[in-house]
Protein backbone atom coordinates (compact mmCIF):
# COMPACT_ATOMS: atom_id res chain seq x y z
CA UNK A 1 0.00 0.00 0.00
CA UNK A 2 1.43 3.49 -0.67
CA UNK A 3 0.67 6.61 0.57
CA UNK A 4 1.09 10.03 -1.05
CA UNK A 5 2.90 13.59 0.41
CA UNK A 6 3.00 16.83 -1.50
CA UNK A 7 6.04 18.63 -1.05
CA UNK A 8 6.48 22.58 -2.19
CA UNK A 9 9.71 24.51 -2.12
CA UNK A 10 9.13 25.46 1.59
CA UNK A 11 9.60 22.39 2.68
CA UNK A 12 12.74 21.21 0.44
CA UNK A 13 14.91 21.11 4.20
CA UNK A 14 13.01 17.73 4.46
CA UNK A 15 15.41 16.35 2.71
CA UNK A 16 18.54 15.54 4.65
CA UNK A 17 21.15 13.36 2.75
CA UNK A 18 19.72 10.37 0.88
CA UNK A 19 16.51 10.13 2.90
CA UNK A 20 13.13 11.76 3.69
CA UNK A 21 12.88 13.13 7.63
CA UNK A 22 10.17 14.28 9.43
CA UNK A 23 10.38 17.55 11.11
CA UNK A 24 10.32 18.78 14.50
CA UNK A 25 6.95 18.17 16.37
CA UNK A 26 6.53 21.87 18.05
CA UNK A 27 2.73 21.80 19.35
CA UNK A 28 0.33 24.64 18.92
CA UNK A 29 -1.99 24.10 21.75
CA UNK A 30 -4.55 26.36 20.33
CA UNK A 31 -5.14 24.03 17.71
CA UNK A 32 -7.20 20.98 18.29
CA UNK A 33 -5.40 18.94 16.08
CA UNK A 34 -2.91 16.38 17.05
CA UNK A 35 -4.54 15.99 20.74
CA UNK A 36 -2.52 12.90 21.34
CA UNK A 37 0.72 14.32 20.14
CA UNK A 38 0.15 17.02 22.36
CA UNK A 39 -0.19 14.77 25.27
CA UNK A 40 2.93 12.88 24.39
CA UNK A 41 4.78 15.72 24.17
CA UNK A 42 3.86 17.00 27.44
CA UNK A 43 5.35 14.05 28.66
CA UNK A 44 8.46 13.89 26.95
CA UNK A 45 11.85 13.39 29.49
CA UNK A 46 14.64 16.23 28.76
CA UNK A 47 16.41 15.66 25.46
CA UNK A 48 13.83 14.26 23.99
CA UNK A 49 11.41 15.47 21.08
CA UNK A 50 8.58 14.52 18.67
CA UNK A 51 9.54 14.49 14.99
CA UNK A 52 5.89 13.79 12.73
CA UNK A 53 5.38 14.51 9.22
CA UNK A 54 1.26 13.61 7.22
CA UNK A 55 0.30 11.46 3.79
CA UNK A 56 -2.27 11.43 2.21
CA UNK A 57 -4.22 7.82 2.03
CA UNK A 58 -4.88 8.18 -1.80
CA UNK A 59 -3.53 9.49 -4.71
CA UNK A 60 -6.57 11.31 -5.17
CA UNK A 61 -6.46 13.44 -1.58
CA UNK A 62 -2.95 14.34 -2.80
CA UNK A 63 -4.41 15.67 -6.25
CA UNK A 64 -6.38 17.83 -4.41
CA UNK A 65 -3.94 19.08 -2.51
CA UNK A 66 -1.22 19.28 -5.13
CA UNK A 67 -3.95 21.03 -7.15
CA UNK A 68 -4.32 23.47 -4.57
CA UNK A 69 -1.31 23.66 -3.25
CA UNK A 70 0.47 24.67 -6.60
CA UNK A 71 -1.92 27.92 -7.15
CA UNK A 72 1.09 29.53 -5.40
CA UNK A 73 3.78 27.85 -5.36
CA UNK A 74 5.68 24.89 -7.11
CA UNK A 75 4.78 21.43 -5.93
CA UNK A 76 5.18 17.79 -6.57
CA UNK A 77 3.60 14.80 -5.37
CA UNK A 78 5.93 11.75 -3.51
CA UNK A 79 4.58 8.28 -3.51
CA UNK A 80 6.11 6.26 -0.42
CA UNK A 81 5.18 2.45 0.43
CA UNK A 82 3.48 2.51 4.36
CA UNK A 83 5.30 -0.43 5.17
CA UNK A 84 8.38 1.63 5.56
CA UNK A 85 6.98 3.94 8.21
CA UNK A 86 6.59 1.56 10.51
CA UNK A 87 10.00 -0.78 9.50
CA UNK A 88 12.20 2.47 10.61
CA UNK A 89 10.38 3.09 13.69
CA UNK A 90 8.32 5.50 13.15
CA UNK A 91 4.50 5.00 15.00
CA UNK A 92 1.24 5.62 12.91
CA UNK A 93 -2.16 7.13 14.21
CA UNK A 94 -4.88 9.04 11.67
CA UNK A 95 -4.31 12.57 11.30
CA UNK A 96 -6.94 14.15 13.44
CA UNK A 97 -7.22 17.78 11.01
CA UNK A 98 -8.89 15.19 8.52
CA UNK A 99 -11.29 13.17 8.69
CA UNK A 100 -10.45 9.64 9.49
CA UNK A 101 -9.32 7.73 6.75
CA UNK A 102 -7.80 10.72 5.05
CA UNK A 103 -4.65 11.31 5.89
CA UNK A 104 -1.87 9.46 8.00
CA UNK A 105 0.42 10.95 11.05
CA UNK A 106 3.56 9.26 11.19
CA UNK A 107 5.81 10.45 14.72
CA UNK A 108 8.89 9.22 16.24
CA UNK A 109 10.51 9.93 19.60
CA UNK A 110 14.15 10.49 19.16
CA UNK A 111 16.87 12.55 21.27
CA UNK A 112 16.47 15.79 20.60
CA UNK A 113 18.90 17.31 18.24
CA UNK A 114 19.75 20.87 16.82
CA UNK A 115 18.99 20.18 12.79
CA UNK A 116 15.18 20.58 13.89
CA UNK A 117 14.52 16.81 11.90
CA UNK A 118 14.44 12.94 12.80
CA UNK A 119 17.27 11.12 12.37
CA UNK A 120 15.34 8.14 11.25
CA UNK A 121 13.85 9.15 7.59
CA UNK A 122 12.49 6.83 4.40
CA UNK A 123 15.26 6.36 1.64
CA UNK A 124 15.57 7.89 -1.64
CA UNK A 125 15.73 4.89 -3.24
CA UNK A 126 11.97 4.15 -1.59
CA UNK A 127 10.71 7.13 -2.78
CA UNK A 128 8.57 7.77 -5.88
CA UNK A 129 7.93 11.36 -7.47
CA UNK A 130 5.06 12.20 -10.31
CA UNK A 131 6.41 13.50 -13.08
CA UNK A 132 4.21 14.15 -16.47
CA UNK A 133 1.57 11.93 -14.90
CA UNK A 134 4.14 9.26 -14.37
CA UNK A 135 5.77 7.87 -11.48
CA UNK A 136 9.81 7.65 -11.23
CA UNK A 137 12.08 6.97 -9.19
CA UNK A 138 13.26 10.29 -6.45
CA UNK A 139 16.85 8.69 -7.62
CA UNK A 140 15.99 9.18 -11.32
CA UNK A 141 14.96 12.22 -10.85
CA UNK A 142 17.39 13.58 -8.69
CA UNK A 143 20.88 11.41 -9.56
CA UNK A 144 23.19 14.04 -8.13
CA UNK A 145 21.59 13.89 -5.05
CA UNK A 146 22.56 10.57 -4.03
CA UNK A 147 25.47 10.77 -2.16
CA UNK A 148 25.60 14.62 -1.21
CA UNK A 149 25.87 16.08 1.90
CA UNK A 150 22.71 17.22 4.13
CA UNK A 151 20.64 19.47 1.87
CA UNK A 152 18.82 20.74 5.12
CA UNK A 153 22.21 21.76 6.37
CA UNK A 154 23.49 23.64 3.28
CA UNK A 155 20.09 25.51 3.26
CA UNK A 156 19.53 26.35 7.00
CA UNK A 157 23.15 27.24 6.86
CA UNK A 158 22.20 29.91 3.85
CA UNK A 159 19.35 31.23 4.98
CA UNK A 160 20.40 34.76 5.20
CA UNK A 161 22.15 34.60 2.32
CA UNK A 162 19.25 35.84 -0.45
CA UNK A 163 21.84 35.36 -3.14
CA UNK A 164 22.83 31.73 -2.51
CA UNK A 165 19.42 29.63 -3.74
CA UNK A 166 16.74 31.30 -5.49
CA UNK A 167 14.00 28.84 -5.48
CA UNK A 168 11.14 31.16 -7.02
CA UNK A 169 9.93 29.87 -10.61
CA UNK A 170 10.01 27.23 -12.93
CA UNK A 171 12.33 24.41 -12.49
CA UNK A 172 13.45 24.98 -8.78
CA UNK A 173 13.86 21.21 -8.08
CA UNK A 174 16.54 21.27 -11.17
CA UNK A 175 17.94 24.09 -9.72
CA UNK A 176 18.41 23.15 -6.18
CA UNK A 177 20.40 19.85 -7.35
CA UNK A 178 22.69 22.23 -9.43
CA UNK A 179 23.45 24.38 -6.48
CA UNK A 180 23.57 21.63 -3.89
CA UNK A 181 25.71 19.56 -6.71
CA UNK A 182 27.81 23.10 -6.59
CA UNK A 183 28.69 23.24 -3.05
CA UNK A 184 29.27 19.54 -2.34
CA UNK A 185 30.93 18.54 -5.36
Amino acid sequence: MHVYHVTTEKQLDKFIGNKFCAPLYTPEYTNLMHKNLHAMHDKLMDGRSLFRFCFFETFEKAQKSYERDSMFWKSKILRFKKIHFSEIGFNWQWDEGFNEGEAHLFWIEENHSDNRYSQAGILFQDIDIMINEKWISLLEYFPELRDKESTAKILYSNKGDSKSLDLKGEGWWRKLVNWVSGITG
